[in-house]
């Protein structure tokens, strides 16, 4: 701890403070008449009395930061004591990067000079980084993906998970390989993923939103690729660009439901969804506009019902081409299991029928062509309800247990 230096002639404060920078204490050194000299911990709170038992002067005190005030000055316009000083204020921030280097308690001459070495901190620091390699933030932040060693065997596989000092996973080390992870130290987001051959940085904007992902690495060869996102005004992404030089934007309805999303490379444009929907938010229609490999575009029109509980009842799908075209038609008994599913399109209809238990589990499911059976299910469950066998019958017999 530094020495107190008192003002050659009546100083009436002194100030006591370590090499981390934080305030021990105040003392009263020759406190103005009629009042009784002390001491006042940083850590709490003290009022000095004058004679008579009033309150004359408060002092408060924190942990981080501890200030330190004259209660009169609070009170009323600064006034000089009898040795002709003002109160004085003293804020003792912490942590104390960069360091005090000089505390001035009178407004015109140094009354208290403290002095320690600013870097008395620092070494401290570095040493405890040192002893703990959850502290150890250079090392985590440039992502050493050297390999540590695994003890697996054939028969006992281990798996070893590491944390930073803030519960952050670090390191995952398992007989297939090792993952490493870095964040950043300021707002804790994941910055980093690497392998001994491969790795992927992360950066985020303003509002702490993924901004880029690049991969520097992969399959242990450098290479420089980055996606890049950005957003709307109200936070909903608006364009993803790819490395290959693909963009896809997306647009918005007011109330931020997502109703069209175009790919596109260059002025070409890859394919296009655009959506509809209802009251309730559910997609009643969609059309889907892809661009095919001789450069000619395929159109398809999907339109979706529901019935009032909002389950999916009814399902056409349109297409320029007839063979890509169906309807499907759903029915629910009362509780909701789904017994019976109708797919009609260019090569026939197909039926599937659900039988349920007691308990609305599955016991069997049959698939129809026409009035020719196709396949046939039957599922075996045991008291807790886990599925304990599968019986395919439709052909030959065959069962699967579980």
């Amino acid at each position: 701890m530094p020495k107190l230096r008192p003002e050659t002639a009546g100083a009436t404060t002194g100030l006591a403070l370590l090499a981390l920078g934080m305030l021990l204490l105040t003392r009263q050194m020759k406190p103005p008449e009629g009042q009784r000299p002390g001491l006042i911990p940083a850590q709490g709170k003290r009022a000095a009395s004058a004679a008579l038992g009033r309150v004359a002067t408060r002092f408060f005190g924190g942990l981080k930061a501890r200030l330190i005030i004259p209660h009169s000055a609070l009170l009323a316009a600064p006034k000089r004591n009898e040795g002709g000083r003002i109160p004085q204020l003293v804020l003792s921030p912490f942590p104390p990067f960069p360091p005090v280097q000089k505390i001035r308690v009178h407004p015109r001459s140094s009354v208290v000079k403290l002095r320690f070495w600013r870097f008395v901190a620092y070494w401290l620091i570095i040493s405890l980084l040192g002893t703990d390699p959850r502290l150890d933030f250079w090392t985590l932040h440039a992502q050493s993906c050297a390999l540590p060693s695994n003890s697996s065997t054939d028969s006992v596989r281990l798996t070893y998970f590491a944390y930073d000092f803030d519960g952050h996973l670090t390191q995952v080390n398992s007989p297939e390989g090792v993952i490493n992870y870095g964040y950043d130290l300021a707002t804790g987001q994941l910055t980093s993923t690497c392998t001994a051959n491969s790795l992927t940085q992360y950066t985020y904007d303003e509002l702490r939103r993924l901004k880029t992902v690049t991969a520097l690495k992969r399959n242990g060869v450098a290479i420089n690729e980055t996606t890049t996102y950005t957003y709307d005004k109200v936070g909903n992404r608006s364009t993803v660009a790819l490395p290959n030089g693909v963009v896809t934007y997306y647009a918005y309805d007011t109330l931020n439901r997502l109703t069209n999303l175009t790919h596109q490379a260059g002025t070409t444009n890859l394919a296009t969804y655009t959506y509809a929907l209802d009251l309730t938010g559910r997609r009643t229609n969609a059309v889907e506009v892809l661009r095919q490999e001789d450069g000619s575009y395929l159109t398809i029109t999907q339109r979706w019902a529901f019935d009032q509980m909002y389950r999916l009842t009814n399902e056409v799908s349109l297409c320029s081409s007839a063979s890509y075209s169906y309807t499907n038609s759903y029915r629910y008994d009362q509780v909701g299991n789904r017994f019976s599913k109708t797919r009609v399109q260019s090569t026939g209809t197909i039926t599937t029928t659900n039988l349920f238990n007691a308990n609305d589990q599955l016991l069997q499911e049959v698939s129809w062509s026409g009035s020719t059976m196709t396949e046939s299910n039957g599922y075996a469950y045991d008291s807790n309800g886990s599925l304990l066998a599968k019986t395919n019958t439709s052909s030959s017999s065959a069962t699967a247990l579980y």
